[in-house]
């Protein structure tokens, strides 16, 4: 059930943005398939060629108020965990992880968290949680540091 739940939503989200770029006339080449992708606008910044973040990416951004396509500009895959950073068409980076223990499905605010105000700093980006976690993340390593000061490092796993 929870399968076919996810699979539909992410089939409509991807129906959605195929229709709204339609609408527009935008279309760009897929990385991947070498086929038409459709975004719901083309980047003005950043990674216009980039491959898109994930459909959940997608998701959570439009729910938070994020207008057009988010492009991936880093991916990090750990032993527990996923993490990316996404640019809007603005420039605006976005930090979007899952807990992965288990082969956890991506569920926001329990496995997942979506974070805006990403500060890139040479090859590293910052990312603060509401309750004062930050995020950090480069291609190498994923790094927590929770409230109480502790650091968890995470380095990339193949």
């Amino acid at each position: 059930m929870v399968i076919a739940t996810v699979l539909l939503s992410l089939i409509g989200v991807g129906a959605g943005l195929a229709l709204g770029a339609r609408d527009r006339g935008d279309v760009r080449t897929n990385p991947q398939t070498g086929g038409p992708q459709t975004p719901a606008a083309a980047p003005t910044t950043g990674r216009p060629d980039g491959p898109l973040c994930l459909p959940q990416t997608q998701e959570t951004a439009q729910a938070h108020g994020v207008r057009g396509v988010l492009t991936q500009v880093l991916m990090i895959r750990t032993k527990t965990s996923v993490a990316y950073i996404c640019e809007d068409p603005d420039g605006h980076l976005y930090y979007h992880a899952n807990n992965t223990r288990g082969g956890a499905p991506w569920v926001e605010g329990k496995s997942a968290i979506f974070l805006g105000d990403v500060i890139k700093d040479g090859d590293e980006y910052r990312a603060t949680a509401d309750d004062g976690v930050v995020f950090s993340v480069t291609k190498a390593r994923l790094e927590i540091v929770h409230k109480d000061g502790t650091t968890e490092t995470q380095n990339a796993s193949p």
